[in-house]
């Protein structure tokens, strides 16, 4: 089974609070980066877990939560993304990567 990058970007406080609640559910590598924005400030945090696909599924709940309290700026599902998701759209953009692929249906 492949592995599916899921990466979420974030502000920094958002970002350690998803960290936290992925690895209460995952033993996986979570790592997070900083993007900065122009002048050197930082703008975002991303927030990236690599791993097989019933891990992803599982840690889904936090991304959709943090997307239905607007902190969500970007998701992105390996080659899937969207900008300033609801979470609905969260929901149908993972629907949307499962079904471009039957076999990573989990």
């Amino acid at each position: 089974m492949q592995d599916v990058v899921l990466a979420v970007e974030t502000d920094e406080a958002t970002s350690i609070e998803l960290r936290e609640d992925l690895a209460k559910v995952t033993d996986a590598e979570i790592l997070v980066q900083k993007r900065e924005g122009l002048g050197g400030m930082v703008a975002d945090f991303i927030t990236v877990l690599q791993a097989a696909l019933p891990i992803v599924a599982i840690t889904l709940p936090f991304v959709i939560e943090r997307a239905r309290q607007k902190k969500v700026r970007r998701v992105r599902f390996n080659d899937f993304e969207i900008e300033n998701p609801t979470d609905e759209q969260v929901r149908a953009i993972w629907d949307r990567f499962l079904a471009a692929n039957p076999e990573r249906k989990a």
